[in-house]
């Protein structure tokens, strides 16, 4: 107890060294955050290129400001590498590494075993090590067992961090922290509660902290299920969905709004559930409402596409030039992972279909090896059909609407101008 006392003293003296593994949407984050609360902060990542950006103090995340990077690269509290010898002089190390699914759909944690291969490598013995990737229920327990063996402190703290979200950040969203004992519970909140302003919740073990990231997201699966069931009921039965959900929401109890989309994106909503999913069938436990929800979000490409035939048929237009307006996951983002719109593209290509895109934050992507560079905005007269699947802030809807002769708006743009030139279809 008295290591755990020094331990626990030297992380609120901010002695304790801490190293962030992976510089995604998570990590570099709260790479940033750890060093500007005073801590001295490295940052281990493969990835060479963002390596050589964050030294010249330039940030990849838009959400991480330059000027913020830049004070703590020259004060020298943050230090951007791919040396994982370095791990020797550190106390505490928080995973931070993407953990996609396979092409078979199954969980893929490459990324954590490797990064365990170095830190048993290299790491001191009664480390604090936490995982905040998302894994699936058990898997801290097995790391302990099968990989780490009761030499270190360990924890589950998942990851909240909402890209763009302007009214919540990495420190003023209460976490969820479990240990695989009352001491590894212990550090970990002390490391937290010196840089989060929120409250600190601590569960009995890791296994209940996984759990509990599964059941956010897979809650929201759901509901946007619901909400994509609802879009198709009030298109067949020609209401309003957006006037549905605000009627809906002046309830003050009981009730939480979810809006219609082209699917789901992003690392959590799409794979978390698949997670869950994947343990269950190992268990033979069958979860038919996960299950339903996850085709249902996976079909919205398509009833998309068929939305866009049956206006195409219906304008009389053979030759369709469709410009597609915002194609990242969600508003106000650069995060292309998991973009439903990117299949809607694919779709339209493999069907022949003239299409280009637009959306600020992207200047090129790639669809089944075919590169798509962004189209000029002042080439909206070009497009017969203009459909604008992501609500940019950036974005110039009366420019848009102004000059467009046919629209399909999908996420209630036309509310936002007064300036409507052509024909406006929505969902």
């Amino acid at each position: 107890m008295l290591k755990i006392k020094k331990f626990i003293k030297d992380i609120n003296n901010k002695k304790s060294k801490i190293a962030i593994i992976g510089l995604g949407y998570i990590g570099l984050p709260l790479a940033l955050t750890t060093a500007l609360n005073g801590y001295q902060t490295i940052g281990l990542d493969i990835n060479q290129k963002k390596i050589k950006a964050l030294l010249k103090g330039k940030s990849y995340i838009k959400d991480i400001p330059n000027n913020k990077l830049i004070k703590v690269i020259n004060n020298n509290t943050f230090i951007p590498t791919n040396n994982y010898e370095l791990l020797k002089k550190i106390n505490i190390i928080i995973i931070c590494l993407p953990t996609p699914l396979t092409k078979r759909k199954k969980p893929n944690l490459t990324a954590i075993y490797n990064a365990l291969k170095k830190i048993k490598k290299y790491a001191k013995k009664n480390s604090l090590i936490i995982i905040e990737s998302t894994t699936y229920p058990t898997f801290t327990e097995k790391v302990n067992k099968n990989h780490l063996k009761d030499n270190y402190y360990l924890a589950f703290s998942p990851e909240r961090i909402d890209p763009t979200n302007k009214q919540f950040n990495l420190e003023n969203t209460p976490r969820v922290i479990g240990g695989i004992n009352q001491e590894s519970t212990l550090l970990a909140k002390s490391f937290y509660n010196n840089i989060i302003k929120a409250q600190l919740l601590t569960v009995s073990n890791p296994t209940t902290a996984e759990m509990s990231k599964l059941l956010e997201n897979t809650y929201r699966l759901v509901n946007i299920a619901l909400i994509s069931e609802f879009t198709k009921t009030c298109q067949l039965l020609k209401i309003n969905i957006w006037e549905v959900i605000e009627a809906a929401k002046s309830k003050p109890y009981g009730f939480q709004p979810f809006y219609p989309n082209v699917g789901v994106g992003g690392h959590c909503i799409p794979i978390d559930p698949i997670y869950l999913n994947w343990l269950m069938k190992k268990k033979k436990l069958n979860l038919p409402l996960i299950n339903l929800s996850i085709k249902i979000t996976k079909k919205m490409p398509y009833l998309i596409l068929k939305i866009i035939k049956q206006i195409l048929k219906k304008e009389k237009i053979k030759k369709a030039k469709i410009l597609i307006i915002g194609i990242t996951y969600k508003k106000d983002t650069t995060d292309l992972r998991e973009s439903p719109t990117l299949k809607l593209i694919e779709l339209l290509i493999k069907r022949k279909i003239n299409v280009s895109f637009y959306d600020p934050y992207i200047k090129e992507i790639k669809i089944k090896k075919k590169k798509i560079k962004r189209t000029n905005l002042n080439a909206l007269s070009n497009f017969n059909l203009v459909i604008l699947c992501v609500d940019h802030s950036l974005l110039d809807y009366d420019f848009i609407y102004s000059n467009s002769s046919l629209i399909l708006d999908l996420k209630n743009t036309k509310t936002k101008t007064k300036l409507k030139g052509g024909i406006i279809y929505d969902l």
